[in-house]
């Protein structure tokens, strides 16, 4: 796998539940009027629609969060659904974000029977936000990818990945890949238009990281006209990019010319000399390449 893309799901739904209190409260301008009372009446929020929530227990909740309940269908049925489902511990807001999303019995039975058992109730309302539907889990299921999880799932539907993409990528060479590469390779922009226009460079993309690499540090005409200029270009995309991240100039030629390579730490001098504090050079690939790279420069 090369670059691994994770989504936690509890970051949309916290996302989500903020932006439902704001609808909330700036749906119902009495959000901030001390007399509550005209609005209960307005609703048809009686003290037995209360007691109901208590005996579900809810108590104590909050003027708006009673009338948002009373406005979006919140009553003891719905909670008792959901209960029977296997949740019956949810907060306020989540039982507003369930109702107002439709999460409902028909909905938590047709993802629970497709193999994700009992889904943790922020999961099942992220699925539900992001149109995961029984379709959508057997198409992912059908790519037979190693990662199965919830947030690989969620992952691919907010980020638009279907069959026509993953053809593009495939129809580039690049295959035998997992979900967190295909991720990448949409989070980047990896398209045919990028690939081409680094082959037209005289660089060789053999694979999905050569392609994410050359995206990531942003090589341009520009940067492989001044490694020719160098005299040191090679189609090797991992050389190009050990170029860039060393930032290719008079003073980095003197500053390796004057190196013992069989002595000095790559590590060291790529934190000094590019603010490149990352393990990244470690990648075998890119390790070897900034070596090559190096004793082309001591050669010049």
């Amino acid at each position: 796998m090369t670059f691994i893309a994770t989504y936690p799901v509890n970051l949309y739904l916290k996302k989500t539940l903020f932006t439902f209190i704001l609808i909330i409260l700036a749906g119902n301008s009495f959000a901030h009027n001390e007399n509550y009372q005209s609005e209960f009446e307005r609703h048809g929020i009686t003290e037995s629609f209360i007691q109901e929530l208590n005996g579900m227990g809810y108590y104590n909740l909050e003027d708006q969060q009673l009338i948002a309940f009373k406005i979006h269908g919140v009553n003891s049925l719905f909670i008792q659904q959901l209960a029977d489902l296997g949740y019956a511990d949810l907060d306020a807001n989540q039982l507003l974000a369930f109702k107002i999303h439709n999460v409902n019995d028909a909905y938590v039975s047709s993802i629970n029977s497709i193999g994700y058992g009992q889904m943790d109730a922020n999961d099942l309302l992220a699925f539900r936000i992001h149109n995961i539907d029984r379709t959508f889990i057997e198409w992912y299921q059908s790519l037979r990818l190693t990662d199965q999880s919830a947030s690989k799932l969620l992952a691919f539907s907010i980020h638009g990945i279907n069959d026509e993409f993953i053809n593009v990528i495939h129809s580039l060479g690049f295959t035998q890949l997992d979900s967190g590469d295909y991720l990448a390779a949409k989070i980047h922009h990896i398209t045919t238009e990028f690939v081409s226009s680094m082959k037209g460079f005289g660089i060789a993309v053999n694979n999905l990281d050569e392609a994410l690499k050359l995206k990531i540090f942003k090589v341009q005409r520009d940067d492989v006209e001044k490694i020719k200029r160098f005299q040191l270009f090679s189609s090797d995309a991992n050389e190009i990019v050990a170029l860039k991240i060393l930032k290719l100039d008079d003073e980095l030629v003197e500053q390796v010319k004057s190196l013992d390579l069989n002595s000095y730490s790559l590590a060291n001098f790529l934190e000094q000399r590019a603010n490149f504090k990352t393990d990244y050079y470690r990648n075998n690939k890119m390790l070897l390449a900034f070596e090559r790279v190096m004793e082309k420069i001591q050669r010049l």
